[in-house]
């Protein structure tokens, strides 16, 4: 708002006058501007507002995907889990079906035994556990003396039951009086 300098006015006046009306048009100018540079600044303000906006949607959505993602992803590793442990308990029960169906050894030997030129002894062999059925028993003669007669030597087997045993061995050398260890076996349940 310029003043006018229509009325008489003093050279120190008019000067004052002109210097107050050169600041108003600035003032006016820098308004204008100011008010322009507003305006532009709001719509900047409101396209990154838009923006921003638009990220947070964005962003919201991406971590719900991801959410959904790991959320399936731990579902599927939860019953790939689910699957390996019951696998593994039905492959543990059909081990321990094959393993309870298997024969029970048991085994061992009789060692520092005798038996006279032309004769037998009869040994009685009692297992550590009785057995569920009659097993079957396995024995072998060892010589340990003179092996160069062991082929006159040979053994029996009698009265297996499901707590022992007798083996009978026969020296069928005249000469020989034999020392042997007697080893055996039984297989059974």
């Amino acid at each position: 708002m310029a003043i006018s300098k229509v009325q008489p006015m003093r050279e120190a006046e008019i000067e004052l006058v002109d210097e107050f009306n050169q600041l108003s048009n600035n003032f006016d100018d820098e308004v204008a501007l100011r008010t322009e540079q507003i305006s532009t600044l709001a719509s900047s303000l409101s396209l990154t507002q838009r923006e921003f906006g638009n990220f947070v949607v964005d962003a919201t959505n991406a971590i719900t995907g991801e959410q959904t993602a790991r959320t399936n992803a731990d579902t599927a590793l939860a019953s790939r889990i689910t699957n390996e442990v019951s696998a593994r308990e039905n492959a543990d029960t059909a081990l321990s079906e094959r393993i309870d169906a298997l024969p029970i050894f048991e085994y061992g030997a009789k060692e520092s035994n005798t038996v006279a030129a032309s004769g037998s002894v009869s040994i009685t062999v009692t297992f550590a556990d009785e057995k569920e059925s009659t097993p079957y028993v396995l024995v072998t003669v060892q010589c340990t003396s003179d092996t160069s007669h062991s082929e006159n030597m040979w053994a029996t087997v009698s009265d297996v039951s499901t707590t022992g045993f007798t083996v009978h061995i026969y020296n069928g050398d005249s000469a020989y009086h034999g020392a042997f260890d007697l080893i055996w076996l039984a297989i059974g349940e």
